[in-house]
C-alpha cells in the first residue's frame, strides 16, 4: 500500500491531531524567529547606542576605534567580527584588518588577499556603495558564485564549518568615499530585515560622520600647528636675516618690530622711537628731507595696497653714532602691517666715487704721463694722450678716428705686431716690438710698442697700447753695437797674434793651439752650447798653450822624448798661462780656464789636481780637444798617430780623467757626423 493510500485513511482524529502539531510548531518557530529578530534589533539598538556614547567621548580615530572594538566584545550578538579600514586616505589604499573576534589565525591572510580582490560579489558591492550606504547581507546557504576566487571560496568554506548561516558588511565612508567596513556574521538563521539594515546604516553614518569629524579637527590642528610654526619661522628669519627690515602698522604708524642687521646697522633700537614721525625727526634731522620723505611714504602706501612691492629712492640716514647709511628701502603689505626691508648701497656708493676718482686720477696720469698712450678699435684711434701727439707731431684731435697704418711705416705689418703683443703678453715678458712711425715732419721714428685688450669706457672692447720713442735709444744701441763688434773682432786678432807669437818659439807644432781652439768649438756645439759661447771656445783654443812662452825653446822643440825634469818644466806652463792672464779683463774667466786644461776629472791632473765640478766646463771641452789634436797630428819626437787612435785614447779615459758628456760628444762629432780635424 502506498504512503498516499496510507495518508487518506487517516482517522478524523488523527488528521485534527495532526494539524493542531503543525499549528503548534508554526506557532514556535514564528515566536522563535520573532525573538531572535527582536534580540538582533535590541543588540543593534545597544550596539547603536554605545557608539554613539564612544563617539562622544573619542577624541580621535584611534581611540574611537579602540572602544567600539570593546563594545562590540561586550555586547557578544554575533559570532564572528571583523573591522578593516584602509591604510590612508588614498584611493588606491589596500584594506588592513583592524580588529577580528573568534576568526581564526589560520584564515586570516586568506581573509587579507580577499579584502583586496574586487570580483568577489560581497565586497565589490560594499567597495562600490554610494553615500546612502549600502548593507550588503546575505546567507551562506546559497551555493557561491562560479567566478569568485579561490580565496574567497575558502573563505565562505570557513564560515560554513563555524555555523556562520547569515552576514551583514556595513561600509565605513570618509569623505562620501568608501573606506572601510564592519562584518557581521551570525550562526542564526534569522535574516536581516529592513529595520536592521537601516541600524546598521545608522551605525555607519554615525562612525563615518565622527572620522570626518576628527579628521577635521586633526586638518585643524596641523593647520594652527603649521600656522604657529610659519610665524615662529618668520620671526627668526626676521630678526636673523643679515639684511636690515622694520615693520610698521598701517593703522597709527606705530613701529611694530625691528630685526637685529636693523640694530646694528643705524644702531637704533626698537625703543628709540615711537612711530614714524619720531623714527623720521632722528634718521633724518633735517625738515625739508622728513617733509620728502613722508611725501614718499603716502605715494608708496597707495601703491603698495595694490598688491606689488614699491621700491623707494635712494635717501640718505643719520645713524646713531653721527655717520651717515646710504639706503634704498621696498615696501610690502602683509595684512594690516608694512615691512621695510633696507638695502644698504653705502659701500657700493662709496667704491663707485673711488673708482670715479681712481678714474680720474688715471686718466689725469695718462694725459700727463712722458710715455705715449693710443686706444684702438678697428685699427682706428679712438684715444690719444698729448705726448703721443707730440711723438708723431699731430694734434690728438687730428688723429681721433683715423687709421693708424696712415702714421706707419709701410713697409711693417704693424697691425700684425700689436696683435703679436697682446697674445704673448700673458705668456712671458719679452722684449716688445718696434715699429717704425712717420712723423709729421716726415722723419721716421721707432716706437716701442706694449699693447693689451681692454674694456673702454662705452662697454666694448679695445686694444690700448703704450708707446715709447726709442729713435734715439736704438741709434746709440746700434752704434754700441757697431763698437762692440769692432773691439770683438780686434780681441779675436790680438789673440790670434798672441798664437802666432807662441808658435814662432815652436815652430814644429804651430796651428796646434788654432785647431785646437776650432775642434773645441766645434765640440761645444754639438754639446748644444749656444753661438757665442761656442766662439769663446775657438778664441781661448788659440791662447790655452800661452804658457809655453815661460819654456825654454830647447825643450819645446826636442826631437826625443823629454826627461823626467823636462816633462816637470814643461807642466809648468799651464799655471804660467794662469799667470800671464789672470789680470787681464775678459768676460769669462780665461785665465782659470788656461790654467785648468791639463787637470782631469779624477784628480790626476796638474796643476792643482782638481776634481770633476771643480773642472771649470771650458777646460773639460779643451782637455778633450787638446788630446785629439794632439794625437791626431805629427810631433817633434813622434809620428801622427791618427784620428783613431786618439778616440780611443779618449774613450779609455771616459768618465776617469774626462767628462764623460765630452767624450760623447767628441766621438758622435767625428764617428757619426762626419767631422774632420781642421789642417
Amino acid at each position: 500500500m502506498t504512503p498516499a493510500a496510507d495518508a487518506a485513511n487517516f482517522l478524523d482524529e488523527e488528521q485534527s491531531l495532526i494539524d493542531h502539531i503543525t499549528i503548534q510548531i508554526t506557532q514556535v518557530y514564528t515566536r522563535l524567529q520573532s525573538q531572535g529578530r527582536v534580540a538582533r534589533l535590541t543588540y543593534l539598538y545597544q550596539l547603536l547606542s554605545e557608539t554613539n556614547r564612544v563617539i562622544a567621548h573619542s577624541q580621535n580615530q584611534q581611540a574611537l576605534l579602540t572602544e567600539l572594538q570593546q563594545v562590540l566584545l561586550n555586547l557578544g550578538g554575533f559570532a564572528k567580527i571583523v573591522i578593516a579600514l584602509k591604510a590612508d586616505d588614498q584611493a588606491d589604499s589596500p584594506l588592513v584588518i583592524q580588529f577580528h573576534h573568534n576568526v581564526s589565525a589560520n584564515i586570516l591572510p586568506t581573509l587579507q588577499t580577499v579584502l583586496q580582490q574586487e570580483q568577489n560579489p560581497p565586497l565589490n558591492h560594499v567597495k562600490n556603495t554610494g553615500p546612502d550606504v549600502d548593507v550588503y547581507s546575505y546567507a551562506l546557504v546559497n551555493a557561491p558564485d562560479a567566478h569568485i576566487s579561490p580565496e574567497y571560496r575558502a573563505w565562505r568554506h570557513y564560515l560554513k564549518q563555524e555555523q556562520v548561516h547569515q552576514a551583514a558588511l556595513t561600509p565605513l565612508l570618509f569623505n562620501g568615499h568608501f573606506w572601510g567596513l564592519i562584518g557581521l556574521y551570525t550562526t542564526g538563521r534569522v535574516e536581516f530585515d529592513q529595520e536592521q539594515i537601516q541600524l546598521l546604516q545608522n551605525l555607519s553614518r554615525d562612525i563615518s560622520s565622527a572620522l570626518e569629524r576628527f579628521s577635521a579637527e586633526q586638518q585643524r590642528k596641523t593647520a594652527e600647528s603649521y600656522s604657529q610654526q610659519m610665524e615662529q619661522r618668520f620671526q627668526q628669519v626676521f630678526l636673523q636675516s643679515p639684511v636690515p627690515m622694520h615693520i610698521i602698522s598701517i593703522q597709527d604708524e606705530r613701529i611694530l618690530a625691528v630685526n637685529l642687521a636693523y640694530e646694528k646697522w643705524l644702531g637704533y633700537r626698537l625703543e628709540d622711537f615711537q612711530n614714524q614721525d619720531a623714527w623720521l625727526k632722528k634718521v633724518a634731522p633735517s625738515a625739508e628731507q622728513r617733509q620728502l620723505m613722508q611725501q614718499n611714504w603716502e605715494e608708496a602706501l597707495q601703491l603698495a595696497k595694490k598688491g606689488n612691492p614699491v621700491q623707494f629712492p635712494e635717501i640718505t640716514l643719520l645713524a646713531k653714532d653721527g655717520s651717515q647709511r646710504i639706503a634704498q628701502r621696498t615696501m610690502s603689505i602683509v595684512g594690516n602691517d608694512v615691512i621695510l626691508v633696507w638695502n644698504d648701497l653705502t659701500a657700493i656708493r662709496e667704491t663707485e666715487q673711488a673708482l670715479q676718482d681712481s678714474e680720474q686720477r688715471f686718466r689725469i696720469m695718462v694725459e700727463h704721463t712722458v710715455v705715449g698712450v693710443y686706444v684702438l678699435r678697428d685699427n682706428r684711434y679712438i684715444y690719444v694722450n698729448p705726448s703721443y701727439a707730440n711723438m708723431l707731431g699731430w694734434s690728438a684731435a687730428a688723429l681721433i678716428g683715423h687709421d693708424i697704418l696712415e702714421f706707419a711705416d709701410a713697409t711693417i705689418d704693424i697691425l700684425a705686431l700689436i696683435h703679436q703683443e697682446q697674445d704673448q703678453a700673458t705668456e712671458y715678458l719679452g722684449m716688445p716690438p718696434i715699429v717704425a712711425f712717420r712723423h709729421q715732419n716726415g722723419q721716421i721714428r721707432e716706437f716701442a710698442l706694449h699693447a693689451r685688450c681692454i674694456t673702454w669706457d662705452d662697454g666694448r672692447p679695445a686694444t690700448i697700447v703704450m708707446a715709447l720713442d726709442i729713435t734715439e735709444q736704438k741709434q746709440a744701441q746700434d752704434q754700441i753695437t757697431r763698437q762692440l763688434e769692432q773691439l770683438e773682432a780686434t780681441m779675436y786678432g790680438t789673440l790670434q797674434a798672441v798664437s802666432i807669437m807662441v808658435e814662432l818659439r815652436d815652430p814644429y807644432t804651430a796651428g796646434h793651439e788654432r785647431r785646437v781652439g776650432l775642434i773645441a768649438s766645434a765640440i761645444a756645439k754639438e754639446m748644444g752650447w749656444d753661438e757665442k759661447r761656442c766662439l769663446q771656445m775657438e778664441e781661448i783654443g788659440l791662447v790655452h798653450d800661452i804658457g809655453k812662452i815661460s819654456i825654454p825653446s830647447e825643450i819645446l822643440t826636442k826631437p826625443t822624448r823629454l826627461t823626467h825634469l823636462e816633462m816637470e818644466m814643461m807642466k809648468g806652463h799651464a799655471q804660467a798661462g794662469y799667470e800671464i792672464l789672470k789680470n787681464v779683463p775678459f768676460n769669462i774667466p780665461i785665465a782659470e780656464i788656461i790654467g785648468q786644461h791639463h787637470e782631469r776629472m779624477d784628480g790626476t791632473g796638474y796643476p792643482n789636481g782638481l776634481k770633476g765640478e771643480e773642472i771649470h766646463p771650458e777646460a773639460r771641452i779643451l782637455a778633450v780637444a787638446d788630446v785629439i789634436e794632439s794625437m791626431a797630428t805629427h810631433r817633434p819626437y813622434r809620428a801622427a798617430l791618427g784620428i783613431d787612435v786618439a778616440l780611443c785614447e779618449v774613450l779609455k779615459g771616459r768618465g776617469t780623467i774626462y767628462d764623460t758628456e765630452v767624450c760623447d760628444a767628441a766621438v758622435r762629432l767625428i764617428k757619426e757626423k762626419g767631422y774632420v780635424l781642421p789642417s
